[in-house]
């Protein structure tokens, strides 16, 4: 097995998943996903699997605690897991960042070349990014005001419920799905389109005092608010 699992128990289960999968007929492949998958995992990460199915086949969503482990499986055939993809462009990251762990019918690799193809296609609706601006530039009012009014509390909970939408933000305008919050960071660097300094505001939004927060995302703001469309 080529994966490079965070701790023994980790790797003990990965290895018991592949046995049981390839023992079982109606398993096409297998996939880790998520941290362990990326690399930046930890001893306390769970564990992330996505299941191909054959054609047909229909197991529900499991989750389980196995020797302290988080288990997730995600269970689909061909049709059920590229009809979510492009229901759900976030998900795409789950197949692009994953570790195909057996796949000997390649059928699963044809799921990740259409994740591919779909994150390449990728256009953010006209009418997605109005929205995300609209959401923005009220959120705007409402930071200032509080700050400039001695509401420094609501000032910073404001932006601190805002954050999300800012990075919508900044995918938005490059006509990029957002990905995962567990993938948001590692993909920084996809951004082509993004203000000076980006890395440092991402962390002043998220690592610095209050003051240095609420500026960081008043910042951001008015950078998405005023590209072009």
């Amino acid at each position: 097995m080529a994966c490079d699992a965070v701790t023994p128990t980790q790797s003990a289960l990965l290895q018991d998943t592949l046995e049981t999968a390839m023992g079982d007929a109606a398993i096409l492949g297998v996939m880790l996903q998520g941290s362990l998958a990326r690399g930046d995992g930890h001893p306390g990460s769970d564990m992330d699997l996505f299941i191909l199915l054959r054609d047909g086949q229909h197991r529900p969503f499991a989750v389980e605690t196995i020797d302290g482990v988080l288990v997730e499986r995600h269970a689909k055939d061909f049709d059920g897991a590229t009809r979510k993809l492009q229901e759900n462009s976030i998900l795409v990251y789950g197949f692009l960042e994953g570790r195909i762990l057996h796949d000997p019918s390649g059928r699963l690799a044809e799921i990740v070349a259409f994740a591919r193809h779909l994150l390449d296609t990728y256009r953010t609706l006209p009418e997605t990014l109005a929205g995300i601006i609209y959401w923005l530039r009220s959120a705007r009012i409402k930071i200032t005001a509080s700050e400039y009014g001695s509401g420094l509390l609501k000032a910073a909970f404001i932006t601190a419920t805002t954050s999300w939408k800012i990075l919508e933000g900044l995918w938005g305008v490059n006509d990029l799905s957002l990905p995962p919050s567990g993938s948001a960071l590692p993909h920084l660097s996809d951004l082509t389109r993004h203000p000076p300094g980006l890395d440092a505001l991402i962390a002043l939004l998220f690592l610095g005092q209050t003051a240095d927060r609420i500026a960081a995302a008043i910042t951001l703001i008015d950078w998405v608010i005023g590209q072009p469309p």
